[in-house]
């Protein structure tokens, strides 16, 4: 995950800069790692998790307990940061079939 996690770090702001579209590996690539961290938001709400008490910790995995402890700190922010946008921009574009392609997507 951090190895992913410095990709992104370093290929976003590249993508930005210079409009730089992912198409044909690239794009599958990104595609899965989109994928992986919608993945990873639906894997936190059944991951326990250290509840620190006095002098020591407990684990909690309460089902319940652990979905509501997700739901109160971290998924509002890892829903807004695992939002696919460059998907939904291409499809309303009508260029999202063509971005799977090697060759990418014409300029017509």
């Amino acid at each position: 995950q951090v190895a992913v996690l410095f990709y992104l770090a370093w290929v976003t702001p590249y993508r930005v800069a210079f409009d730089a579209a992912a198409y044909g590996y690239a794009f599958w690539f990104e595609f899965i790692v989109d994928v992986y961290f919608i993945c990873d938001v639906f894997l936190n709400f059944i991951t326990g998790y250290w509840k620190d008490i006095e002098v020591t910790s407990i684990l909690v995995s309460d089902p319940l307990a652990v979905a509501w402890n997700y739901a109160t700190t971290w998924l509002i922010i890892d829903v807004v940061a695992c939002a696919p946008i460059d998907l939904v921009t291409r499809a309303v574009q009508h260029k999202l079939g063509c971005s799977f392609h090697l060759e990418g997507c014409n300029n017509d």
